[in-house]
């Protein structure tokens, strides 16, 4: 299988240092098989742990990122590159492992990946409608609440989005003119709101807290993509980038960084790939 190299690098090295408080962006990647999207994300650093930012989005929501991946604002990104025509060309590779312990944290992963939704359908039954299952490039979270209601809803709830999920305030939002003791009870009732939702919310399921167990780098995960699944005691994997086992090795012996590798795994042809696929949909239908 050839890959296809780069025109040019996709972004100089950022050496400018980062601080709490500074706008920031970083590349998301969406989609799979052939196709990817990638698009450039603004945020604000509000902490920083070691090499490792926590960053607040404009809708309030949190993420982290290593500083590595982070540009500062008003610098291009590989999303500008990408636009440009400059980013790298995507490739395709393909590989099977049926190593008992790799095989046994994909299997760990989506039986996570069950028991987190099955936690948002509870979630959901206590709050009177679905929860969004959402996922950005690292995890899978609890998005909104699909309610049936009117305007009566926005004292606690954000106003619904183009699909019609609410998310819970962070404070209640009474309306003008309401009496003091007609407030104080909206606040007792949001709290209450607040502290089921706290209570029952599932934990953000990490995916690359997975795949580093496997031994794949994140960072090529976050630009490139990538797919896991298991099937009959196999675990298939669809990744944007090639790993090798003596480049790795060699690489890491020389304390140099490496795209990782996932242990027995072997290289195989698409159509393999996609036919277990396929057996995995039809088994979970």
């Amino acid at each position: 299988m050839q890959v296809n190299q780069p025109q040019s690098s996709t972004a100089e090295a950022i050496t400018t240092p980062l601080a709490v408080g500074d706008k920031v962006s970083y590349v998301a990647i969406s989609g799979g098989g052939r196709s990817y999207r990638f698009s450039a994300r603004k945020t604000v650093i509000t902490a920083i742990d070691g090499n490792v930012a926590t960053l607040r989005s404009a809708n309030g929501r949190t993420t982290k990122q290593p500083l590595s991946k982070l540009t500062p604002d008003g610098q291009p990104n590989a999303a500008d590159t990408h636009a440009h025509g400059r980013a790298v060309i995507m490739s395709d590779f393909f590989y099977k492992s049926s190593e008992p312990a790799t095989v046994a944290i994909v299997r760990e992963f989506y039986a996570q990946k069950d028991c987190f939704l099955n936690q948002l359908a509870d979630l959901g039954a206590l709050f009177g409608g679905k929860v969004a299952p959402m996922r950005d490039v690292d995890s899978n979270f609890a998005g909104g609440v699909k309610l049936s209601g009117g305007t009566e809803l926005d004292v606690h709830w954000c106003r619904a989005d183009d699909h019609g999920y609410r998310t819970l305030r962070a404070a209640a939002k009474p309306g003008k003119g309401i009496p003091k003791e007609e407030r104080a009870a909206i606040r007792v009732e949001h709290e209450r709101l607040l502290a089921l939702w706290n209570e029952h919310c599932p934990k953000r399921l990490s995916s690359t807290d997975y795949w580093d167990r496997l031994g794949v780098n994140s960072g090529s995960l976050w630009l490139c993509g990538g797919i896991k699944f298991e099937l009959s005691g196999t675990a298939y994997f669809h990744l944007g980038f090639q790993i090798n086992k003596a480049e790795h090795d060699s690489q890491v012996s020389a304390g140099q960084p490496t795209s990782g590798w996932i242990a027995g795994a072997v290289e195989i042809v698409s159509s393999e790939f996609q036919a277990a696929r396929v057996a995995k949909l039809e088994q979970r239908s």
